[in-house]
C-alpha cells in the first residue's frame, strides 16, 4: 500500500474516532465521578449546574460555522457528571460492577466497529493519482463542491474554495481545480478544462482538472 493510501485513514475516520472517544470517555468519567462525587451540595444544585454547562457547550458548538464531531468533545465532562449524578443515586448493590461491565462492552464494541469501518473506508479511497499530479503543479489549487479540509490534509497543500465555476473562470491565476466527477458535465460549453487525474474519496469520485 502506498504512502498516500495509508494516509487516507486518519482523516476519513476522524469523525468516527471522535464519536468513539466521546462515548468511552463519558462512560468512564461517569463511573469515576459517581464513586468520588462530593455530597456537600444538594443533588439538585449539582444536576442543574451540569445541565447548564452541557447546554451552553452544545449551543455554542451547534451555532458554529462548521460542524465536526470532535467539536463536541467538551460535552464529555458535563454529560459524564450528569450520568454520574444519576448513577450515584441508584439504590442497587451491583451498580459499580454493572457500570464496569457496561464500560467494557462499549469500549470493545466501538473498537470492533472502528476497525470494520476503517477497513471499509480503505477499500473506497485511492489518492495516488491525484497526489502524484498535485506534487507537480505550480500555483493555487481550487476546490468546487469538495471537502477542502480533507484535501488539504491529504495533499499537504492549501486549497481555495470557490462557490461556482464562474468564480474560478474569472480568476486569471486559477488553473487547477478539484471537483466531483459528476459536476464536470455541467460546466459551461466554453470551459476548456482537461482532467489530468482522478481518485476515490470515501467512495466518491473526484477529478483534478487543468484549464488550458
Amino acid at each position: 500500500m502506498s504512502m498516500i493510501q495509508s494516509q487516507s485513514n486518519p482523516a476519513s475516520t476522524r469523525p468516527r474516532i471522535a464519536k468513539s472517544v466521546m462515548a468511552v470517555a463519558v462512560v468512564a468519567l461517569a463511573g469515576v465521578t459517581a464513586r468520588y462525587m462530593p455530597s456537600r451540595t444538594s443533588a439538585r444544585d449539582r444536576v442543574n449546574t451540569y445541565a447548564v454547562w452541557a447546554t451552553v457547550v452544545f449551543v455554542a458548538v451547534a451555532l458554529s460555522h462548521r460542524q465536526r464531531w470532535r467539536y463536541y468533545l467538551p460535552l464529555c465532562a458535563p454529560v459524564a457528571l450528569l450520568l454520574a449524578a444519576w448513577v450515584r443515586d441508584l439504590r442497587w448493590r451491583w451498580r459499580t460492577r454493572a457500570f464496569a461491565v457496561g464500560w467494557i462492552v462499549v469500549a470493545v464494541g466501538l473498537a470492533v466497529g472502528q476497525t470494520t469501518l476503517t477497513a471499509r473506508q480503505n477499500r473506497a479511497t485511492d489518492w495516488r493519482a491525484i497526489a502524484k499530479e498535485t506534487g507537480r503543479i505550480s500555483g493555487p489549487l481550487f476546490a468546487l463542491e469538495a471537502p477542502e479540509l480533507v484535501f488539504e490534509f491529504y495533499l499537504g497543500l492549501p486549497v481555495l474554495v470557490i462557490p461556482d465555476y464562474q468564480t474560478f473562470a474569472q480568476r486569471p491565476e486559477a488553473r487547477y481545480l478539484l471537483a466531483p466527477d459528476r459536476n464536470v458535465s455541467r460546466f459551461p460549453a466554453s470551459a476548456r478544462m482537461r482532467a489530468i487525474a482522478g481518485g476515490l474519496i470515501a467512495g466518491h469520485r473526484f477529478v483534478l482538472l487543468i484549464r488550458e
